[in-house]
């Protein structure tokens, strides 16, 4: 596995440094990915107890995240491939501890070589333009500064430069181009914490955020509009024997200047809502709640297979869990926040483990079925597989 994370992250880092489609792009993270100026494709924040490498199917996300520190500077990477979507990006971050400050940048590209639909807004609604094929560049920086005030608590403003390139490649026309700039003021908790032992781990904590942003356009007398972003996560454990992570995420347009750039959200999928295809529902405000338990099964059994001769060489199968799944969604395609809302339902099950035995390294696999509820949809399988390194502290 070492082999394959690191041939995954020298053909990644190679292609975010050197791919160039055109003059353009937006912002990327792991809690959102700005695409094309005017779609947000929303992506669960589970990743802030961040996992070094991830596998999940059937949406073919491959991600990885590594860090490094060179005495008070820090440098992460993230690197991201949706195999199906045909989307490949990522973004890295440096870093400077100063006590309580913490100056940082963030250089990034997303490049989607593949969008079967076109968001458009009319007379308030948001309208699905079917078209071929797209090609959606995003590319830019976000220098900023994060200031601990009060323990875990953290006020953080940044400036997000994005250079847009949105492409029709059927009708080899620009559909939009140009450069963002966002002004973002974030107030953070971030109590997570990574707790664990010889035989296993466990998260425990609270992490919330709550984002203000105005989007211009190419200047700053140029404004499209702006924005509130919500996130809450909390994970618990009960007596080691039940674990519940619930997460709760809210996102509403505040102004809008601009009706024909204004952002869309886009959900559905593995990282937002499980059940139902990849960007399949799109809103211009939405309401969301995700709830995952699992419940310890067999006690502290183990399989162990040993791996050579040497004492201690051997893999441990444990952490046997059942998994119970809810995901609710309520959106809204106008901008008047008094106009009706449709709301999507899912409900799943199904087991986890955990594999063992590469020192603190530790996979976790997770395998499910969600059936969306009250829609004669198909349910869908779900395959995730996590490498965490064991360690304690906080998820930043």
């Amino acid at each position: 596995m070492k082999r394959t994370s690191c041939t995954l992250s020298v053909f990644l880092l190679f292609f975010f440094f050197h791919t160039d489609f055109g003059v353009a792009q937006t912002q990327s993270n792991e809690e959102s990915e700005e695409r094309g100026g005017i779609d947000v494709s929303v992506s669960s924040i589970r990743a802030q107890v961040s996992p070094q490498f991830e596998i999940a199917l059937p949406n073919g996300n491959i991600s990885q995240h590594f860090v490094v520190s060179f005495n008070d500077l820090e440098i992460s990477f993230n690197l991201f491939y949706r195999v199906v979507d045909s989307n490949i990006g990522g973004d890295i971050t440096f870093d400077l501890l100063l006590g309580r400050f913490r100056p940082s940048i963030t250089f990034f590209q997303n490049v989607d070589f593949e969008k079967l639909v076109e968001p458009q807004v009319s007379g308030g609604d948001v309208l699905l333009v079917p078209t071929s094929k797209y090609l959606d560049r995003q590319r830019g920086f976000t220098p900023g500064l994060s200031y601990e005030f009060f323990r875990n608590m953290y006020l953080e403003p940044s400036l997000t430069v994005n250079d847009i390139f949105k492409g029709n490649l059927t009708k080899s026309t620009v559909v939009d181009e140009g450069v963002d700039l966002i002004p973002r003021l974030s107030l953070t908790y971030d109590g997570i914490r990574v707790s664990g032992n010889g035989r296993g781990f466990f998260f425990n904590g609270l992490y919330g955020q709550a984002v203000y942003s105005i989007r211009y356009r190419d200047r700053f007398n140029n404004p499209i509009g702006s924005k509130l972003e919500n996130r809450v996560l909390a994970s618990i454990d009960i007596g080691e024997r039940l674990f519940i992570e619930e997460e709760i995420t809210f996102d509403t347009p505040i102004t809008v200047w601009d009706d024909d750039k204004i952002n869309f959200y886009s959900l559905g999928g593995y990282g937002s809502m499980r059940g139902y295809d990849p960007d399949s529902i799109y809103a211009i405000r939405f309401f969301r709640s995700s709830l995952d338990v699992e419940q310890r099964i067999f006690g502290e059994t183990e399989l162990t297979i040993r791996t050579s001769r040497r004492k201690g060489s051997s893999l441990r199968i444990h952490q046997f869990r059942l998994l119970y799944l809810y995901d609710l969604l309520v959106v809204q395609d106008e901008l008047d926040i008094l106009s009706s809302a449709d709301s999507f339902m899912s409900l799943g099950g199904g087991f986890s483990f955990t594999l063992s035995g590469w020192g603190k390294n530790h996979f976790k696999t997770q395998i499910y079925i969600v059936q969306p509820i009250g829609r004669s949809f198909a349910p869908i399988f779900y395959l995730r597989t996590s490498l965490f390194n064991l360690g304690t502290g906080p998820s930043r």
